[in-house]
């Protein structure tokens, strides 16, 4: 916040040189009486001149967009000679210097003569040294001296005049130029200044904020004369056109900029809608003065000058993500603005007596606006935009600490759960190693198929139950503390389903298909667990009169080689896993309760493989289940 005071300070400066610049030039001030008159099909000449058709005004003279010429008549109160009785021309400062045509019309002995001025045309020697356009004028000592200025413009006509004695003039300049010097450092001092801010957090609005404020500070250096004082053997043709195309990029920036502010917060379809409306007519009006319609181009970028604050306000209040503070401020900034700029374009458009004391706030839309208001604007969005920064980055190092902590604990509860798993799987081997040695006792001492015989069947294939499911818990354990396996051997397919499928009673069930030379390129054991899974997996719920399909190729994707394994079985509907289900531990489908298993044998399947840096993969077609490994090869 302190920057942004410290920053207000600086930006205040050309205001207060102004005033004092101001009140300098009441001193010694040649007194003039002013009157305009709008000559709307541009016939009429200085003879011709209706005394009547001219209005009074003070200060400015303030037309909008017209057509034809614009008349300005100025009374000359007599100027006292000097010492010796001498007098001097005088000198008529007129201003903005990017008006197309200024004629200066002054009487000598009973004939007009004509001086001519202009952004068309060529400037002369003797003219002023800033940007303002200087006439020289012969007043008389004993009556008023009248002069009459012609301005003929294809854009915004505000004309400004300025009458001096020949002593004054470098005092007028001095302050002139200094004022127009401390706006063009303002702007340029907040174009490095967002250029800073960008190079701190790289964000696209500071980008954006950059981008605009560069137009703001070609487009004074523009309509303060400077790019025709550095590049003097530019037509004056190129340099007229200059001023109206970095007005016109200056309010294309202008509605980038506001896009860019709210379309990060999710504004919605309508507002984006009405900002890419704002870009086209954006992009019309640059067509239009690049071509011979500019005063067109000019109206229509005041008119989107004047409606971006409008759709800003409401794609501010749309705005779901906004913070409520940026909301509330966004908010009352633009309202106070949009009343602004309309009193601001109103006053621009109407010269009248009674409205001379109302022209600080023309300044609203002042042509030389060096940018303050908005770049204070979004330079205090900035800042909140990285408070806010900071403090999700300090409640995410947080987070991230209390998730280390839980972390930390967890880790320390798996260790204690799989210490506890490896002490149990152990402890319970021995009793059942030794009830399996009693049963095999039994069986030799009990003959016959009674049912005697029929109960020791029973106990042992529930001891051997058991045992299988010690066997994959310690082995699902283990596989778990397992890091990923960094052994790496080629294992041919052939002989490695041979092994795994061996002597099976049922080998007509198996259709297998293996591709010549197919083979893996990973640790053996990891691969051999993933196999023995998937094909007891099929084994267990194929019906027992359906085939069971194995298949190994090797095929390529992405420019990686892969080893491929896929296995499917048939499975009745009312038996389908649920997909989103199928690798968790401990699940099993609710019909095949009644099957040995707990649910280990597919979870462990998809631990291993991650752990040879292979993807296992399940899909349900035309009544078959299929699951498909692939390994890196």
């Amino acid at each position: 916040m302190l920057r942004l005071l410290l920053y207000l300070l600086v930006a205040l400066l050309p205001f207060h040189a102004r005033a004092q610049a101001l009140a300098q030039a009441q001193e010694g001030r040649v007194a003039f009486e002013q009157a305009f008159a709008q000559d709307s099909q541009a016939e009429w000449t200085v003879e011709q001149l209706d005394p009547g058709a001219f209005q009074p005004f003070q200060g400015h003279v303030s037309r909008g967009f017209q057509s034809g010429a614009t008349w300005v008549r100025l009374q000359i109160a007599p100027v006292a000679p000097d010492k010796e009785g001498r007098t001097y021309p005088l000198v008529l400062r007129v201003g903005p210097h990017y008006l197309d045509r200024i004629e200066v019309h002054t009487q000598n002995e009973g004939r007009w003569h004509m001086q001519l001025r202009g952004a068309l045309h060529v400037r002369q020697p003797g003219d002023c040294p800033d940007e303002m356009h200087c006439f020289a004028v012969q007043a008389s000592a004993q009556t008023p001296t009248t002069v009459y200025l012609r301005v003929q413009h294809r854009g915004f006509i505000a004309v400004q005049v300025e009458v001096l004695r020949p002593q004054d003039l470098p005092d007028a300049v001095a302050r002139h130029v200094r004022a127009s010097t401390l706006s063009l450092v303002v702007a340029m001092g907040l174009l490095l200044m967002g250029l800073a801010f960008w190079v701190h957090d790289r964000s696209l609005l500071m980008l954006t904020y950059c981008g605009f404020q560069a137009s703001v500070v070609v487009f004074l250096s523009s309509n303060l004369g400077l790019v025709a004082r550095l590049f003097p053997d530019w037509s004056s043709t190129l340099v007229s056109q200059i001023n109206y195309v970095v007005y016109v990029l200056r309010v294309l920036m202008t509605v980038v900029l506001a896009g860019v502010t709210l379309v990060s917060h999710q504004p919605g379809r309508r507002f984006m809608e009405l900002f890419k409306a704002l870009l086209l007519a954006c992009g019309l009006s640059m067509l239009l003065a690049l071509t011979q319609y500019k005063q067109l181009a000019l109206q229509l970028s005041l008119l989107l000058f004047t409606l971006n604050p409008l759709v800003m306000l409401y794609g501010t209040r749309v705005a779901r993500d906004l913070p409520a503070a940026q909301r509330k401020v966004l908010t009352l900034v633009l309202f106070i603005y949009i009343l602004a700029l309309a009193l601001g374009i109103w006053l621009n458009f109407h010269t009248k007596p009674w409205l001379s004391d109302l022209s600080p706030i023309k300044q609203v839309v002042d042509m030389r606006m060096n940018g303050f208001a908005i770049g204070f604007l979004f330079f205090w969005l900035a800042l909140m935009e990285r408070s806010a920064q900071n403090r999700a980055k300090a409640q995410e190092v947080e987070a991230l600490r209390t998730r280390a902590i839980q972390a930390s604990t967890w880790q320390a509860q798996l260790d204690e759960r799989s210490a506890l798993i490896d002490m149990l799987t152990h402890e319970l081997k021995n009793p059942l190693g030794t009830v399996r040695f009693a049963l095999a006792s039994l069986k030799r001492a009990v003959s016959g198929e009674g049912d005697a015989r029929q109960r020791l069947e029973r106990i042992d294939a529930s001891v051997r139950r058991m045992d299988s499911l010690i066997e994959h818990v310690a082995y699902s354990n283990k596989i778990e503390r397992t890091p990923a396996s960094q052994q790496r051997e080629t294992v041919l397919a052939e002989p490695l389903l041979q092994e795994l499928l061996g002597d099976d009673t049922e080998a007509l069930r198996w259709q297998v298909e293996i591709e010549d030379g197919a083979a893996f390129l990973c640790d053996r054991q990891l691969l051999v667990v993933i196999l023995e899974n998937l094909i007891g997996n099929a084994r267990k719920y194929a019906p027992k009169d359906q085939p069971i399909d194995i298949r190994v190729h090797m095929q390529h994707e992405a420019d990686a080689r892969l080893s491929c394994f896929e296995i499917s079985n048939p499975v009745p509907p009312e038996m389908v896993p649920a997909q989103a289900h199928l690798f968790e531990r401990y699940y099993r489908h609710p019909n095949v309760q009644s099957l040995p298993g707990m649910g280990l044998g597919l979870s462990l399947v998809k631990t291993t493989a991650q752990k040879i840096e292979a993807q296992v993969a399940y899909r349900h077609a035309q009544g078959r289940v299929f699951f498909t490994l692939k390994v890196p090869f």
